[in-house]
């Protein structure tokens, strides 16, 4: 092979590979959530990240009043939040796209704001995918070691390489391939 040929070949591969996503999702099942309740706040899950990944997705279980989810650090500190529309009063489930960043080593809360929308049921911690631990429910401002609140299906993708990482790898194996040529 020449060496013309040979980057554009290396220039093929790293473009397909910047298109790429090499991330696998992970999904974290809870329990059915039959169990209105009221008067607890800011209930949800309290959840570490066991490596660098992206919370893309949940499914948001509720009794249909407007809401807004957000996503806390252990002291407090809200990350992002998304507010929620219900349709007033009647239980319903929604897949909420969030595309959160979770940093290894780090808890967060993932919770509902709103008193009067939570959904729950009794559960055994913790249970964990490749990406994540669920460490247990959280509510009226604590971990709650025997109650699943809200959220199911949540769904992870492993962190992927910045693009200018995967062009440098590419640029890089290109040059010692070319070098290798001479």
């Amino acid at each position: 092979m020449n060496n013309k040929k040979l980057l554009q070949t290396s220039a093929l591969v790293l473009l397909a590979a910047l298109g790429t996503s090499y991330s696998q999702a992970e999904v974290v099942n809870g329990p059915d959530l039959p169990n209105q309740n009221s008067g607890w706040t800011d209930t949800g899950l309290q959840i570490t990240a066991l490596q660098d990944a992206t919370l893309d997705s949940f499914v948001f279980q509720t009794d249909g009043y407007n809401d807004t989810i957000e996503l806390t650090l252990t002291d407090g500190t809200v990350l992002d939040a998304i507010p929620f529309t219900g349709d007033g009063g009647t239980k319903e489930s929604s897949t909420i796209t969030a595309g959160w960043d979770l940093t290894a080593g780090t808890t967060y809360n993932l919770i509902s704001v709103n008193d009067e929308n939570s959904y729950w049921n009794g559960f055994s911690f913790p249970v964990s995918d490749d990406d994540l631990t669920v460490d247990g429910g959280y509510g009226n401002g604590e971990i709650q070691p025997a109650y699943w609140f809200h959220f199911n299906d949540l769904t992870t993708g492993a962190a992927v390489p910045e693009p200018t990482t995967l062009a440098l790898a590419g640029l890089g194996g290109a040059a010692l391939l070319f070098r290798r040529r001479k």
